[in-house]
């Protein structure tokens, strides 16, 4: 059977600012200082800017790649069908969770 996941793409980062365009990019990340993926529809990332309890307890229930950063961690989940979502899965920023947790 062919997997049909596609490997991630990398870009170089400078001060958290791609390097260069987002035509020029890498599957592998290890040749990087600092580097981005470059998300794809399929990939829903949350971003906790402070570290909680119930930041922890999300990632206890559902597991998934989890990515520390300098104030809190990322946690990378694909995408789900959106049949009987009433929430759209977008971009937002700043937003507080009905756990009382800000995310991006």
């Amino acid at each position: 059977m062919k997997s049909t996941i596609k490997p991630l793409r990398y870009i170089e980062l400078e001060e958290k600012k791609p390097k260069h365009s987002f035509d020029i990019f890498s599957t592998d990340h290890k040749n990087y200082k600092d580097a981005g993926v470059i998300l794809t529809k399929d990939i829903v990332v949350v971003d906790f800017d402070t570290r909680s309890d119930a930041a922890e307890y999300i990632y206890s229930v559902y597991p998934t790649l989890r990515v520390e950063t300098s104030r809190g961690f990322h946690l990378w989940y694909k995408r789900p069908k959106a049949e009987g979502m009433t929430t759209p899965i977008k971009n937002y920023t700043d937003k507080t969770t009905v756990a009382g947790l800000k995310v991006d």
